[in-house]
């Protein structure tokens, strides 16, 4: 069902095809040198592997542009992992090619610094379809290799292949340069989640060990979905989890309906626009130093292959009046148990679609009195459980909350 990527460079869609042909001659005679450490090779150009299953990314589901996040989701035990007539843009993604070989994938040095990614200013843009989480799988193990791809979540203007075009999503008034994307609603979503706590001992290299870490920082649609983890640049070089979360939605979502999904959330939110670039290569090492995530990409099955997206009326965005006087450390210093109950009271009477992102400032709040010895750790978990479960949510992510911000704060849990 999941795929492994493209079989060799004739599965590869033409157009992309195109691009690794030139940008690989391009740099052929540098990666056939042994260079020195300061002057580190990258790995070439491999063929990606080959879907197992035979699934064929190259069909498109539907002709109509037209997103279809206006009808209501289906219950949970009637997911379709198929794609909706009509949902064609939903069901792709562009794969932006540096138009000139810019390296869009970070190098470590032997001295232990990473080189970031190159200042790219033009792309070419390839719109690619995608079926499903499987022909998703198969794409992204496809890019891994490439080191001058990336994604982009928004569409080309006209549909079509650009060339040697910027990312622009408006037109730029200096320049006089016309937008290239567009803003659409997708069916799957790519979480960047950066520093995450890991249990101690866990093996950085074991990726499923990581995404169970994980997964309770997320959204409870999330905890019993398939998805596809992939290790970025700093992942086992750097502490915490360092993961790219994919998965496949229920319905297409727009970028405005997931930030507001994962207001509160620690994931970073650039993700969700159109013109940022979401990289998929494997990152590069000098000469004399080894990848410490030989593996870089899992899939992990679940029991339901979509991830239900809540309806579109409850992910408008909300303007929240702040409260005139909002709580400070000082109010509830030497009183834990008033601030205890403050905190529950604020989650619980907090609008709904902010009730996460209150309680998790209610919980770096707390988080500060337990660092200056006012409260347990155990209590402050135990106040945003109360709070959270007040305002109609799990406790667990309560717990998820309390311990993340405790952990930031500098009271352990």
């Amino acid at each position: 069902m999941y795929g492994s990527g493209w079989d060799d460079l004739d599965d590869i869609p033409e157009d992309v095809l195109e691009e690794i042909y030139a940008q690989k001659a391009a740099r052929a005679e540098a990666d056939s040198v042994a260079l020195s450490p300061d002057h580190p090779v990258a790995t070439p150009i491999q063929p990606p592997l080959r879907c197992s299953d035979g699934l064929d990314c190259h069909e498109t589901q539907g002709t109509d542009g037209n997103a279809g996040n206006e009808a209501a989701s289906p219950e949970p035990d009637t997911y379709s992992t198929a794609s909706p007539p009509g949902d064609a843009d939903g069901c792709s993604l562009t794969i932006a090619v540096a138009a000139h070989g810019g390296r869009l994938a970070k190098l470590w040095k032997l001295d232990g610094t990473c080189q970031p990614y190159d200042t790219v200013r033009t792309f070419n843009l390839h719109p690619h379809p995608v079926a499903d989480l499987g022909a998703l799988a198969e794409t992204l193990r496809g890019l891994l290799p490439l080191r001058y791809a990336c994604i982009l979540r928004g569409a080309t203007v006209n549909g079509e292949i650009m060339k040697q075009v910027r990312r622009l999503l408006h037109p730029d008034q200096k320049t006089g340069d016309a937008p290239t994307l567009r803003e659409v609603p997708r069916r799957w979503v790519a979480l960047d989640l950066d520093d995450i706590p890991l249990p101690d001992g866990t093996d950085p290299q074991d990726l499923a060990a990581c995404a169970a870490a994980v997964r309770r920082y997320l959204p409870h649609a999330f905890r019993d979905a398939a998805a596809i983890i992939c290790a970025t640049a700093s992942h086992g070089i750097k502490p915490g989890a360092r993961l790219r979360w994919w998965a496949w939605l229920s319905r297409s979502a727009t970028g405005a309906e997931l930030e507001q999904w994962f207001a509160g959330f620690p994931v970073d939110v650039s993700t969700f626009r159109p013109v940022q670039p979401i990289y998929t290569a494997k990152p590069l090492f000098a000469a004399g130093r080894e990848d410490p995530i030989p593996e870089r990409l899992l899939v992990l099955r679940g029991a339901r292959e979509v991830v239900q997206v809540p309806p579109p009326m409850t992910l408008r965005a909300v303007k929240v009046e702040k409260p005139a006087v909002s709580p400070s450390l000082g109010e509830f210093r030497g009183d834990g148990t008033a601030a205890m109950k403050h905190v529950q009271r604020t989650i619980a009477a907090a609008p709904i679609n902010t009730r996460h992102d209150t309680a998790k400032r209610m919980a770096a709040f707390l988080a500060n009195l337990v660092r200056e010895g006012k409260l347990t750790a155990a209590e402050a978990i135990s106040a945003i459980e109360d709070g959270i479960e007040a305002a109609g949510k799990d406790r667990a992510e309560g717990e998820a909350l309390a311990k993340w911000a405790l952990d930031h704060n500098g009271g352990r849990a």
